[in-house]
């Protein structure tokens, strides 16, 4: 993979929004995700590897973070799952083309429903769970992920594939699975 040259992630790109992410939640989540990554110490231009189905890096690029910003996300816990929302959903477009159509309800057991942006219907084609960590190790992610694959596998009622991505801020990592 150091051979492949990496992807650009632009978290700004997420501020244009989807059919099921307004623009203004998708700069929350751009938001979290800077804070989480400056908090480890890391600037715009990091690389983060993705594993697991996904195997490709990217280089992830945002605008400096404000003072304004760090005061909003202060809570690290919610800038963490917010933060790894936006990875998750940046990652899942870039791979597999599909997009957020809508947000789940909760007790579903996933958090988004994806599907293609070109359909007039925004039929729900596979469902995507998200978890985000903001500094831990590969033993961490491998007990979250499987954690979230039981989670989704409770809903498997369906035969639409699922997408479990653990996003880990200060590797910075993702790990990616699909049921």
């Amino acid at each position: 993979m150091s051979s492949v040259p990496a992807r650009i992630c632009n978290l700004g790109a997420l501020s244009r929004g989807m059919p099921g992410l307004t623009p203004a939640l998708g700069t929350v989540f751009a938001e979290a995700a800077a804070v989480c990554f400056e908090h480890q110490n890391h600037n715009s231009g990091v690389q983060l590897i993705a594993e697991g189905h996904f195997k490709s890096k990217f280089t992830v690029e945002w605008l400096p973070v404000t003072d304004q910003q760090l005061r909003a996300h202060n809570d690290l816990q919610y800038a963490t799952e917010y933060g790894a929302y936006g990875i998750a959903i940046f990652l899942v477009k870039d791979q597999t083309g599909q997009t957020v159509v809508e947000r789940s309800c909760k007790g579903t057991g996933f958090d988004f429903w994806l599907g293609n942006e070109d359909d007039l219907f925004l039929e729900q084609k596979a469902r995507l769970e998200v978890s985000g960590i903001l500094a831990g190790g590969d033993s961490e992610i491998g007990t979250r992920l499987n954690k979230k694959v039981k989670q989704i596998s409770k809903t498997n009622g369906t035969a639409l594939p699922g997408y479990v991505a653990i996003v880990e801020f200060s590797g910075p990592k993702a790990r990616v699975y699909v049921k």
